[in-house]
C-alpha cells in the first residue's frame, strides 16, 4: 500500500537532508516523498534536488502560507490511502512505515489515526472520546511527525485549519476524532528535534494565541475544569513572556471560578506529580 509522506519546510534546509534521509531508509519502501517548500529563502529547493530518487516531489507554494498551508498542499497532491507527515528538523527510525503498514493491513475502515506511543496516557486509554477530552488540555498524541492518517479523513473534516497560528496538530486531531478512532504504536518510532529556536512551543506569544484560538474555536467543549486549566496555563505564559496586562486579564477571568469552588489550582499543581490522577479527573470532568 502507497504510504504518502509530507515534509512541510520553510528555511530549514540545515535540517531537511536528515529528515529526508530518515525516510529513504525505511525498510519498508511503497512509499512518496512530497517536501513542500513554503516559499523558503533558503537553498531548501537545492537540498531536495541533491536526492535522486523518483519518489520524492518538490512542491513549492507561491506564497508562504504557513505550516498547516504546506500540509495542505501536500494532502491535496498525495497520491497514497494514507498519509504521514515529518516536519524537517525531525527524523525517523527506519522501521516506522513497515510498522505503520502492518498496522494498516489489519485495521477496519473505522480507524482514521495511527500514532507514536510517546506519553504514558496512552498505555491507559485507548477510546476516541477520552482523547478528545484530554486534547482540550495536553497533546498525548504529540505533534505531526508521530501520526499518519487515512487520506479520506481529510474529505470528511476537510483540509487543515490554516487560519490556527498554533496548537494546530491539536485542532487536527480532535476534528479527525469526531468521526474516526485511533491506534496507537507499541513504542515511538519519532526523534524529535528540540534544539530548534523557532518552535512554536518555545514562544510564549504565540502559545498564548494558541490556547486563545482554541477556546474560541471549541468554547462549547469546555467546561469549568477543563476551561479553568486553559487559563492557569494562558496565565503562566503571559508571566514567562512579560505580557503582565494579559495575565492580569485572564487572572480575573479565572478568580471567579475558583470562588465557585473550583478547586483547578490544587489539582493543577498536584498535576505536575500525578499526570494519571489529573487524566483521571479530566475525563471525569469534561462533557463533550
Amino acid at each position: 500500500m502507497l504510504i504518502s509522506v509530507i515534509i512541510p519546510t520553510y528555511n530549514r534546509s540545515s535540517f531537511l537532508e536528515d529528515a529526508i534521509n530518515s525516510v529513504l531508509k525505511q525498510t519498508y519502501s511503497n512509499f512518496e516523498v512530497l517536501v513542500v517548500d513554503d516559499h523558503s529563502t533558503d537553498d531548501t529547493k537545492e537540498v531536495v534536488n541533491k536526492f535522486n530518487d523518483p519518489r520524492i516531489k518538490y512542491l513549492l507554494n507561491s506564497r508562504s502560507k504557513g505550516a498547516q498551508g504546506a500540509r495542505n498542499t501536500g494532502i491535496l497532491a498525495a497520491k497514497g490511502s494514507w498519509i504521514a507527515f515529518l516536519d524537517s528538523d525531525d527524523t525517523w527510525h527506519s522501521e516506522k512505515l513497515c510498522k505503520i503498514n502492518s498496522i494498516i493491513t489489519q485495521i477496519t475502515e473505522d480507524i482514521g489515526l495511527i500514532f507514536d506511543n510517546n506519553h504514558i496516557f496512552n498505555n491507559r486509554y485507548f477510546d476516541r472520546v477520552a482523547y478528545r477530552k484530554v486534547l482540550l488540555v495536553n497533546n498525548v498524541i504529540g505533534g505531526f511527525s508521530r501520526v499518519c492518517i487515512r487520506r479520506s479523513v481529510f474529505t470528511k473534516i476537510g483540509l487543515l485549519d490554516e487560519t490556527l497560528s498554533a496548537r494546530q496538530d491539536i485542532d487536527t486531531y480532535y476534528r479527525v476524532l469526531e468521526h474516526y478512532d485511533l491506534k496507537c504504536l507499541d513504542i515511538s518510532f519519532t526523534e524529535v528535534d528540540k534544539s530548534s529556536n523557532i518552535r512554536i512551543s518555545d514562544n510564549p506569544s504565540k502559545r498564548i494565541i494558541g490556547y486563545e484560538d482554541m477556546l474560541d474555536k471549541y468554547q462549547d467543549s469546555y467546561n469549568v475544569f477543563s476551561y479553568s486549566i486553559i487559563l492557569i496555563r494562558i496565565i503562566r505564559w503571559a508571566l514567562a513572556g512579560r505580557h503582565y496586562k494579559k495575565a492580569i486579564k485572564y487572572l480575573f477571568s479565572l478568580i471567579p471560578l475558583i470562588l465557585q469552588g473550583c478547586d483547578v489550582v490544587g489539582i493543577y499543581h498536584k498535576s505536575r506529580k500525578n499526570r494519571k490522577s489529573f487524566y483521571d479527573i479530566i475525563i471525569r470532568e469534561t462533557q463533550i
